[in-house]
Order: C-alpha cells, then structure tokens, then sequence
C-alpha cells in the first residue's frame, strides 16, 4: 500500500479509509457478467494500492461468488500478511437464492448458516462487518429484538466484529441499537438519493452510529462516464430495475 487516506471512525471504534470500495459489480451478477476474475483481481489490488481499507460484498453478490473473489486476494495479496494494514471486510446478508429467485432469509439460523459460509469463503475467522440488509418484514416485526440479541452473541463469540443494518426503518435501528451495539448503517446516499437525510440520518447521530453510503455516484449517472446514448449490458439491473435510468428519464 504506496497511498494512504483519511479515515473515519463509524459508531464504536469501526476505523476505516474515509473512501471504501463496494465490490459488487465485480462478479456476475446486478451490473451483468462482470470481468474477468484476473481483471477484478487487478481491481482491487489497485483499491488496496491506493489506501482503501474497506472492502463491500454481501452473500448473494454473484451467489457466494463475489466473497471468493475476495478471499483470493486475502491469500494471494498477502491482505492478512503480518505488517500489513488490515483490510476490512462488510458483508451484506438476508436474502438468499432459493430455486433461482432471491428470497428473505431471515431467521437467525440462517443468519449463522450464512455467515459461517462467508467465513469460509473469505478464509477468515471474524468478519469485520456483518449487515443485516432489510427491509424488516411484517412477519419478522414481533421477534425483531430476539433476532438481533442472537446476531450480538455471535459478536460475543468472535466471529463478527461489528453489527451493521441497511436498507431498515429508523424504528428498527432503535429496536436493534437499544439490545445490541449497531456500528454502521448502510444506505443508498448520493446527489440523487438524499432520502435518508429526512429519517435515518437524525437516528444516526443521535445514537452515534456511522454511516456508509452505497451508490454515491448515482449509480453511474454522476461519474461522468455515460452519454444519453449509453446501451446497458446484457444482464445490468439499472435497465430493468432503475426508473431513472430508463427511456426519456435517462436521457434527461
């Protein structure tokens, strides 16, 4: 690592670069095939090279493939190597893949089957981050405080470092923070997604909880890289699943 950023402390004493990389699109999956494995390898050898500390994936990015790729460069970048800054890791879990369709998974052996298996494929012991990604459903409302006291003994054990909640209702982040520490909270938070200022973000600083924010170059539309005349990738969610990004709304 040649290049160092500024850091910033989420919650209580989570310190990462102050410019984190979501590795989503790094694996087939929402953004379509993805490259290939030896140039998203490239990818982030580059990120770590310039100093991020904090790498975000979740379990259902390229199914399990995306928390591989990272494990690979655990092992063959030396990420864990005595000397060398820690490279934080965040993952996302709740859903799973069931029959081809993302389904909730939401129960607390879930939870734990999910994480042992991220474990796994990241070649850790302890994960840095574990996000629980809502939203919360009706049907989990009544035992939401049960789950999340589970999801803290499994900080207790070692295995997660820090609690974090995305995608959730200010409700739910006081429910959960008030039966077990919530570090981080991760939302979508950008020029064009300013929602979370309204609700979330008065909770977050009330409870001093940090906040990391997905998407903040609009998905794309502000990185000054597409043209009204951009032709999405076969496979890319933002042409099916973003109304912004669609027809005259794109264009405009």
């Amino acid at each position: 690592m040649k290049a160092k950023l500024p850091t910033r402390t989420l919650g209580n004493g989570f310190t990462v670069s102050a410019l984190g990389f979501g590795a989503m699109g790094l694996t087939a999956g929402f953004y379509g095939a993805g490259p290939p494995p030896e140039q998203a390898e490239k990818v982030l050898a580059c990120a770590r090279e310039l100093g991020v500390t904090y790498v975000n994936t979740a379990t259902i990015y390229g199914n399990g493939d995306n928390e591989k790729l990272l494990g690979r460069a655990i092992s063959e970048q030396g990420w864990d190597k005595a000397g060398s800054p820690h490279m934080a890791i965040g993952s996302k879990f709740g859903v799973r893949y069931k029959n081809g369709q993302l389904q909730p998974a939401t129960s607390l052996t879930e939870a734990t089957e999910d994480l042992h298996a991220s474990l796994a494929r990241l070649g850790r012991k302890q994960i840095d981050a574990y996000i629980f990604r809502g939203p919360v459903r009706p049907e989990d409302d009544a035992g939401w405080e049960t789950f999340w006291h589970g999801m803290g003994i499994l900080v207790t054990d070692g295995l997660i470092k820090h609690l974090g909640l995305s995608e959730v209702t200010p409700n739910h982040i006081r429910r959960a923070h008030a039966v077990f520490p919530v570090t981080l909270l991760e939302y979508e938070w950008s020029l064009f997604s300013r929602e979370l200022e309204r609700d979330v973000l008065p909770v977050a600083e009330e409870l001093g909880i940090g906040i990391t924010a997905y998407s903040p170059l609009g998905r794309g539309l502000l990185s000054g890289t597409l043209s009204k005349d951009h032709k999405w990738g076969k496979g890319d969610f933002r042409s099916m699943a973003q109304p912004r990004m669609q027809g005259e709304n794109f264009k405009k």
